[in-house]
C-alpha cells in the first residue's frame, strides 16, 4: 500500500467535516423556519465551502493523487461476505408488506409483463408515458420462469438492486483506488437509495446497472494499450451506450457524456486510430435505430412536451422553487403531499454522507483539472438536468446521479481517513459507515414503512390504492379458504390501477391460465359503490366488504362483493360475465398503451362492437356504456358521451354517479335545467356518494 505520510492536506478536514455533520442533522431531522435553514445552510455550509475554495492550496506537482491512493487494507472476504448478506436482508425482508400496496406506476409495469409472460409480442414503448422496453421484457420472462404475483413483481427490482453492488465494484475500480471502490460497493449495498429504489418495481435499478457497467466499459477503452485492443473497447461501449436507449428516458444524457468523451479522446491525440469514432459509432446506431424507427412511427415526445418546464407558462419563482425542491432532496429532503418517490426522513443522503460529498466537492476542487475531477464536476451538472427541466416533482429523475454522488462522498471520506494513522483509520471508518446504515435502516424500517401503512388520506395521497389494498386482503383469505374463484377486474370505466388485477393472479381462474374456471366455487368483484343496491336485489346473497375505513367515504367509491355459487342460473350469468371480462381486456390493454395527447378513437373502435355480447344484462350495460363515455370525454365527442350515458342510466342501472356524471355533462354544455334535474336524481338514488349536492349548489 502507498505511504501516505507525504499526502498533504490544505485545510483541516475533520473540523470541517463536524461543522458539516451539525449543519446537515439540523437541515435534515429538524423542522425549522425557512429563514432558519437558509442561515444554517449559509453558515455551517457555504460559509465553510467558499473559505476553503478560495484559500485551498494546488495539489502537488508529482506523486499519486488521493483518488488513486490505496489508503485502506484489502477486505478479507467475511466482511464481503457480511456486507453481501444485509445487502440481501435488507432488500427481501417484509418483500410484500413494507410497502404494502404497489404504486399505480409499479401496476401498469406488472400489468405489461403480466401480458407479455402470456403472449410475448415485442412492442418497443409501454404505458402511456412511453417508456422503452427493456424492463418490461425482462420482468415478462422473470413472470414466466416463476409466476405472476406480488411477490414477483418486488422481488425482480430486489434483485436488480443487488447486482449493483458488485457493477458499482468494478466500475469504480478503473477509474479509482480500490479503496475508494470498496467504499463506493459498501454505498451501494448499504445506503438508502440503492435499496429504496430496489423496493419499486420501476425500470430505473436497470437502468443504473447499465450506467454503470457503461461506465466501466468507458473506463476499459480509455486504458486501452494497442490499437487492437482500442477497437474492441469502443466496439463494446458502442454496443452498451446503444443497449442502453432501451433502459429508460434518461439514457441519452449517458450517451452524449460519453460520445463527447470518445470524441475528446480523438481530438487531443491519446487515440491513435482515426477511425475510432466509426467502431463506436457503428454499433450505437445499428443497436438503437429499431428504436427510432418505432419512435417516430409511435409518434414518442408528447411526454416530453407535457413535462418541460419552459413553455408551461408556470413563474419563475414556482420553477426556482421546483429546482431547490429536486436539489434539497438529495441532502435534506423535502416536504410535499406527493409520494414521488421521495425520502421520507432527510434526504436520499443521510447527514454523514452529505458531509462526506461536501469533503468530496473539495477534493474535485483541488483536483478539478484531472479526468476524474472534470468527469464528476461535469456530470454532476448534466444529471441533475432531468429533474430540473421538468415541471412536476417526481425524483427518481434525477436517479443518474447516484453513482456520482457516492464517488464525491467516497472520495470525501478518504480525505477524512488519510489524516489519521492506519489504525484509528480502521476504527473511525467503522464507526462512520456503522451509524450511516443504521440511519438508512431506520429511515426505510421507520418513516418509510410507517408512511406506506399510516392514514387512509396519507395512502390513497401516494398513489396507492387504499380500497383494492383492503380488497385484496379479503380476496386473498376467501382464496386460501375456498380455493380459486373467478375475480372480475374489468368492470371500471378507466382501468388505469391494475394493481389489484396483478395481485390476485395467483388465484384468479378468470384470469390465470394455469387455473380451471370450471374449478372456481365463488366470484369476486371490484365495482362502483353505486351499484351495491342493485346488486343485492339481484343476488340477494351477495356479500359486501366495505373498502374505506371508518369515517371516512370510499375516496374512489369502490366495494367488494363476493357470492358463492349456488344454482345455475347464477353460475350462467358469470359465464356471460367471464366472456365481456375477456373481451374487454383488449380495450384496456390500447387504454394503458396509449400515448398522452394521442386519440381514444382506436379505443372506441374497439368497444363499440361488444355491445352486442354485453346484451341485456343490466350491470354490464352500465359499466360498459360507462367505460365508452369516458373515452369519448377523453377526445371531447360531448354527444357520445351523452348517448352513452342515457344508455347506461336506461338499459342499466340508475346509480348516482351516472346521473352525477350527467349532470356536470349538460352544466359544462350550458343545459343548467337538465343538469339540475340529474344532480337531484343523484342525491335521491339509493345511495349517494358522489358530489351531486355540491354541484347542485353552483347550478345558477
Amino acid at each position: 500500500m502507498p505511504s501516505l505520510t507525504r499526502t498533504k492536506i490544505p485545510f483541516h478536514p475533520w473540523l470541517y467535516f463536524f461543522i458539516f455533520i451539525i449543519s446537515n442533522v439540523l437541515l435534515s431531522y429538524f423542522h425549522f423556519p425557512i429563514q432558519a435553514n437558509i442561515g444554517i445552510g449559509l453558515v455551517g455550509l457555504v460559509l465553510p465551502l467558499g473559505i476553503v475554495f478560495k484559500k485551498f492550496s494546488p495539489p502537488p506537482k508529482s506523486g499519486k493523487s488521493l483518488h488513486s491512493l490505496e489508503f485502506l487494507p484489502s477486505m478479507p472476504l467475511w466482511v464481503w461476505l457480511g456486507m453481501g448478506v444485509l445487502a440481501v436482508f435488507i432488500r427481501f425482508y417484509k418483500l410484500t408488506s413494507l410497502s404494502s400496496w404497489p404504486l399505480m406506476d409499479e401496476g401498469v409495469s406488472g400489468f405489461e409483463a403480466m401480458n407479455l409472460s402470456e403472449d410475448f409480442s415485442f412492442r418497443f414503448f409501454y404505458s402511456a408515458a412511453q417508456i422503452p422496453p427493456l424492463y418490461f421484457w425482462a420482468l415478462g420472462c422473470f413472470f414466466k420462469m416463476t409466476s405472476v404475483s406480488l411477490e414477483s413483481l418486488w422481488f425482480f427490482p430486489a434483485l436488480i438492486s443487488l447486482f449493483l453492488i458488485p457493477a458499482a465494484f468494478w466500475a469504480y475500480k478503473i477509474f479509482f483506488s480500490r479503496s475508494i471502490a470498496w467504499i463506493c460497493a459498501f454505498f451501494f449495498a448499504l445506503s438508502f437509495w440503492p435499496f429504496y429504489l430496489g423496493r419499486f418495481s420501476m425500470p430505473h435499478g436497470l437502468l443504473i446497472l447499465w450506467e454503470l457497467l457503461t461506465f466501466a466499459g468507458m473506463g476499459l477503452f480509455l486504458k486501452a494499450s494497442s490499437k487492437s485492443e482500442e477497437k474492441k473497447m469502443a466496439a463494446l461501449l458502442g454496443l452498451g451506450v446503444g443497449g442502453g436507449f432501451y433502459t429508460e428516458f434518461h439514457w441519452p444524457l449517458i450517451a452524449a457524456v460519453v460520445t463527447l468523451i470518445v470524441i475528446a479522446k480523438v481530438i487531443t491525440g491519446f487515440s491513435k486510430n482515426k477511425l475510432i469514432l466509426i467502431w463506436f459509432l457503428s454499433p450505437v446506431f445499428l443497436i438503437s435505430f429499431p428504436l427510432a424507427i418505432a419512435a417516430f412511427h409511435e409518434g414518442c415526445g408528447r411526454y416530453f412536451s407535457m413535462l418541460l418546464a419552459f413553455g408551461s407558462g408556470d413563474s419563475w419563482i414556482s420553477r426556482f422553487k421546483m429546482s431547490r425542491d429536486y436539489f434539497s432532496s438529495l441532502f435534506w429532503g423535502v416536504q410535499t403531499l406527493r409520494h414521488g418517490y421521495k425520502p421520507f426522513w432527510g434526504g436520499y443522503l443521510n447527514p454523514i454522507l452529505d458531509s462526506c460529498f461536501l469533503l468530496g466537492l473539495m477534493e474535485i476542487y483541488r483536483f478539478r483539472k484531472s479526468f476524474q475531477g472534470l468527469f464528476l464536476s461535469f456530470g454532476l451538472f448534466v444529471f441533475m438536468l432531468p429533474g430540473l427541466l421538468t415541471r412536476e416533482l417526481e425524483l427518481f429523475r434525477l436517479v443518474l446521479i447516484m453513482p456520482l454522488l457516492f464517488a464525491v462522498a467516497a472520495w470525501g471520506l478518504a480525505a477524512l481517513l488519510v489524516t489519521i494513522s492506519l489504525r484509528a483509520r480502521i476504527y473511525c471508518l467503522i464507526i462512520l459507515l456503522t451509524t450511516s446504515v443504521a440511519l438508512d435502516f431506520y429511515h426505510l424500517l421507520g418513516p418509510y414503512q410507517q408512511s406506506c401503512h399510516s392514514d387512509y388520506e396519507t395512502f390513497n395521497s401516494h398513489s396507492r390504492s387504499f380500497e383494492r389494498w383492503k380488497a385484496y386482503e379479503f380476496l386473498k383469505n376467501k382464496s386460501q379458504k375456498s380455493g380459486p374463484g373467478l375475480i372480475f377486474d374489468e368492470f371500471e370505466p378507466t382501468p388505469f390501477n391494475q394493481t389489484l388485477a396483478l395481485a390476485v393472479y395467483p388465484f384468479n381462474a378468470a384470469r390465470n391460465l394455469n387455473l380451471s374456471e370450471k374449478k372456481a366455487s365463488w366470484v369476486g368483484f371490484l365495482t362502483n359503490i353505486h351499484y351495491a343496491p342493485f346488486l343485492s336485489k339481484e343476488f340477494p346473497r351477495v356479500q359486501w366488504f366495505e373498502l374505506a375505513p371508518q369515517p371516512f367515504e370510499p375516496q374512489e367509491n369502490l366495494i367488494l362483493g363476493m357470492i358463492d355459487f349456488g344454482d345455475a342460473p347464477i353460475q350462467y350469468t358469470f359465464v356471460h360475465w367471464l366472456k365481456v371480462e375477456q373481451a374487454l381486456r383488449r380495450s384496456t390493454f390500447m387504454t394503458l398503451n396509449l400515448g398522452f395527447g394521442q386519440s381514444h378513437e382506436k379505443v372506441l373502435n374497439a368497444l363499440l362492437p361488444l355491445s352486442p355480447l354485453v346484451g341485456s344484462d343490466r350491470f354490464l350495460r352500465s359499466n360498459f356504456e360507462e367505460r365508452i363515455f369516458y373515452n369519448a370525454m377523453a377526445d371531447s365527442d360531448t354527444s357520445l358521451a351523452l348517448q352513452s350515458l342515457d344508455a347506461a342510466l336506461q338499459a342499466g342501472y340508475p346509480a348516482a354517479h351516472l346521473y352525477n356524471n350527467l349532470g356536470v355533462l349538460w352544466f359544462t354544455l350550458g343545459g343548467h335545467a337538465k343538469a339540475r334535474q340529474n344532480f337531484l336524481a343523484a342525491i335521491h338514488s339509493p345511495l349517494d356518494h358522489s358530489s351531486a349536492a355540491i354541484n347542485l349548489s353552483r347550478v345558477p
